[in-house]
């Protein structure tokens, strides 16, 4: 009897450490995902995962709320908000990892419209300081350096059509200008922007000057809020 007692509580122990593995492989922790438009000229988008429509009608120069997906691999399609046949301006294949935060952005003109997947940072910085994505999306701007306003130095140089780069900055108000590279002529200067300690923030550079008509603009976002 003491044996059958003993083998009883150990396939009961063994019960209870499996269902909590079970319930995660059955549950897996979601990934989050938001989308950000910046092509200039595109009109508003809808965004698909798998079929799902999961964004609507997404304005230029704007930046969704996240939303949890399940990890693994999707087929995102962009289209037209106002095209009721939903043909695809964009397609890409993702593959989005558990826990982790993502933005889609849409970028290029609408002639050569692209969907781009971002994988958001989630490291904290250091005390006092604030940590800034840097997203070139402006088709027809060529190089540029990043400046703030007051400063001797950019925060970045050589910046390409495309490029993403972090930067840690001290927290606090900030202007930029953004120059041809290498060159003190002005392109853009940035609205003022307001970076709190421990925070993490995109600022994107967008638009089709100067040689089409959408005005450089930049379309700043929170991505990460500091504890």
């Amino acid at each position: 009897m003491r044996r059958v007692i003993v083998v009883l509580v150990g396939a009961l122990l063994a019960l209870t450490l499996l269902v909590p593995q079970a319930a995660a492989q059955t549950n897996p922790e979601p990934a989050i995902i938001r989308v950000t438009h910046l092509s200039p000229n595109t009109p508003d988008i809808n965004v698909y995962l798998d079929g799902e429509r999961i964004f609507l009608e997404q304005s230029y120069a704007t930046t969704s709320a996240f939303r949890a997906v399940a990890p693994g691999p999707h087929q995102v399609i962009v289209s037209l908000a106002a095209d009721d046949a939903n043909v695809p301006i964009a397609e890409l294949t993702i593959d989005l990892i558990r826990g982790r935060p993502y933005t889609l952005a849409v970028i290029n003109t609408l002639e050569d419209v692209e969907a781009v997947l971002l994988r958001d940072s989630t490291d904290v910085p250091e005390p006092g300081q604030t940590r800034v994505r840097v997203v070139h999306a402006a088709p027809n701007a060529g190089l540029l350096d990043v400046w703030p306003v007051g400063s001797p130095f950019p925060i970045l140089t050589d910046q390409y059509f495309g490029q993403v780069d972090y930067v840690n900055v001290p927290a606090g108000e900030y202007v930029f200008n953004f120059t041809a590279a290498g060159s003190p002529d002005v392109l853009l200067t940035s609205q003022q922007l307001r970076f709190e300690p421990g925070w993490t923030y995109t600022i994107a550079v967008t638009g089709t000057a100067p040689e089409g008509e959408e005005p450089l603009i930049v379309h700043a976002a929170v991505d990460r809020v500091g504890g």
